[in-house]
């Protein structure tokens, strides 16, 4: 056993609790020892097996903190927080890699909207077969770099421990699917009132990346939502003595439309997997979310560790639209006096500020080029109906006007002599007699006049 981690509503509770750990294991000669706690009578208690040696520090604030099953306990202000050290150089392999990874340990799926990041990598790893112990391609290796770089800045990361769960009253779980082309995802949400408050708090998310063979975004996504049941299975058994109202959440119609159905009506893979669905979690649970209000849609696509901090500050809710109304889940967030919206997409980056004139002069030769071509070429075709509606061919003794230079009042009069057809028997040529002379002409430049019977 390497560590214990364990927790109570009261302090005597929590007493009573190691307690009996305590005289459990000390049976099999196991003595549990560097206690530590956010409370202080509890370390009272046990103040000769605490672990003030074992302290680390946490942050540049000088907080203290214990290392627990991988994460870091900052016990002062009872958060959990993440320490990652990825420091791989080139060459890049296979082997240090997947070891390099395996130092970051997020059980509860807290940084899942940078991690799918690494599951992605590890995909298109395996797909170019490199041995173990052999370098990586270049743009894999730059790739990891890059990602190592900014997610070894993620140690501002802190979530609070407690999470508001009170056996009197009912708890809500929100649970959110969602999928994209590289991968599908699943969070699963704890709403509850507190003193007079609404508080909301991710309990666990999951991710996993899509299959190699290509697979249609409605499939993907009733995947997600098949993983959603799993991991909502294994948090229910967690909290099996909490009251529960379960929301389902699913931003695919398609997936909805699935759901609401029986399975015997679809095809195997759909049915399959939308009866396991079932039984973890009725039709009767499911809703439909807009993407945009998705918390979901994040972790199935990723987003560099670099912005957590913007979507933390600016998707924080201010206040619930409506309290009494759980069809309604949106919240007021900073990000709506911004935008006007909520903030689930990734920030664009900012453009250079080193070539602005250039850029622009760029435009306005594209502005140039583009007009020239509009006005030499389109524009010129709008009059041109000749060719849309078939014209019959000239006949000898048709009178014509003979199209000249001059202003259509001034073209002289003939009458044709003799048509030369070409191999598609279509007149191209026609020869003509004026008062004057005898001339022969393109067709296209003889205007046959109308002739009314008297």
């Amino acid at each position: 056993m390497d560590d214990l981690l364990s927790g109570s509503d009261t302090p005597n509770n929590a007493i009573s609790i190691c307690k009996d750990i305590v005289h459990v294991l000390s049976t099999r000669g196991f003595h549990l020892r560097k206690w530590n706690s956010n409370s202080t009578e509890f370390l009272a208690q046990f103040s000769e097996h605490s672990s003030h040696d074992t302290r680390v520090e946490f942050s540049k604030d000088s907080n203290e903190s214990s290392k627990v099953l991988g994460l870091f306990w900052n016990s002062s202000n009872d958060t959990f927080g993440f320490q990652p050290s990825l420091e791989l150089t080139s060459p890049l392999t296979k082997r240090r890699i997947l070891s390099e990874s395996s130092k970051l340990f997020d059980p509860l799926g807290l940084l899942s909207p940078c991690t799918v990041f690494m599951k992605i990598f590890y995909q298109k790893l395996w797909l170019t077969k490199t041995d173990w112990d052999y370098p990586i391609p270049q743009q894999l290796t730059d790739d990891w770099l890059k990602f190592q770089k900014a997610f070894n800045e993620i140690n501002y990361l802190t979530v609070p421990r407690w999470v508001i769960l009170t056996s009197d009253k009912t708890v809500e779980l929100h649970d959110f699917a969602d999928a994209s082309s590289l991968a599908y995802a699943a969070a699963i949400y704890c709403r509850q009132k507190h003193n007079g408050e609404i508080k909301v708090q991710q309990l666990v998310s999951k991710t996993k990346v899509a299959p190699v063979k290509q697979v249609s975004i409605p499939r993907l996504e009733l995947c997600g939502a098949h993983l959603l049941s799993k991991l909502f299975k294994s948090v229910f058994c967690t909290l099996k003595h909490y009251t529960f109202d379960v929301f389902a959440w699913t931003d695919s119609k398609i997936v909805f439309s699935w759901l609401s159905s029986h399975p015997r009506k679809w095809k195997t893979f759909v049915a399959n997997r939308t009866s396991e669905i079932i039984e973890v979690l009725p039709t009767k649970h499911w809703r439909h979310v807009p993407s945009k209000e998705n918390p979901a849609d994040i972790a199935s696509r990723g987003i560099d560790p670099k912005y957590l901090p913007e979507g933390l500050l600016n998707s924080r809710p201010l206040s619930y639209v409506n309290d009494s109304d759980i069809e309604c889940i949106s919240t007021l967030t900073p990000s709506h006096f911004l935008t006007g919206d909520v903030l689930l997409s990734v920030p664009e980056e900012l453009p250079s500020t080193s070539s602005h004139r250039n850029r622009w002069e760029l435009l306005q030769n594209i502005k140039r080029g583009f007009w020239k071509k509009w006005s030499s070429d389109f524009l010129s075709l709008q009059p041109r109906k000749k060719w849309q509606i078939a014209q019959p061919n000239l006949k000898e003794d048709d009178i014509v006007l003979i199209k000249e230079e001059g202003p259509p009042g001034t073209w002289p009069m003939a009458r044709v002599l003799q048509v030369h057809p070409g191999n598609n028997e279509l007149v191209r040529v026609a020869t003509v007699k004026t008062q004057d002379s005898i001339y022969k002409r393109p067709v296209h430049k003889l205007y046959k006049l109308p002739i009314y019977p008297n």
